[in-house]
């Protein structure tokens, strides 16, 4: 069994299956504000990104750029058509984003709402996923507040 979208006209009672060719198991988010299409994230390898399907010609698109990765969820539509959720990855906890609803577009996040900024010693972009060092961080920047002196002990025996 797999699951899949239909689509059920209320008055006619009439079923439609959408997406049939897609090879996914579909769990849908929203509709976008003019009714064409079903956004809706689904796990491929791992990841959670966010497709649409287009209701009339029965078209898949992934939406969030394939190396932008991570888990998305609680997809909603906003009345501009952006696309906003709840992200997560591997490297960062969960934060709210918001996507353009075009193919291949790399998830913005809204705010931190973990409380995590980046310190001052490096500039990170999360429209350009680059990040650069500014300067070399002293032994105070670096956050693991670690005795280094049972490191060295460790490694030497």
């Amino acid at each position: 069994m797999r699951p899949t979208l239909t689509l059920i006209d209320v008055a006619t009672g009439t079923m439609r299956e959408m997406g049939k060719a897609f090879d996914a198991w579909p769990q849908p988010g929203a509709w976008t504000e003019d009714g064409k299409q079903i956004v809706f994230t689904c796990d491929l390898d791992g990841q959670v990104p966010v497709f649409t399907l287009d209701v009339a010609s029965d078209k898949v698109e992934r939406i969030t750029a394939a190396h932008s990765s991570g888990a998305h969820s609680d997809i909603q539509v906003l009345k501009d058509g952006r696309i906003v959720g709840i992200r997560s990855t591997l490297r960062e906890p969960p934060e709210a984003f918001a996507v353009t609803n075009r193919p291949d577009s790399p998830p913005q996040v809204l705010a931190r709402l973990s409380g995590f900024e980046f310190p001052d010693w490096v500039e990170v972009s999360d429209k350009e996923m680059r990040g650069v060092f500014k300067s070399v961080p002293g032994r105070d920047d670096v956050l693991p507040d670690i005795n280094e002196n049972l490191v060295v002990e460790l490694y030497s025996k």
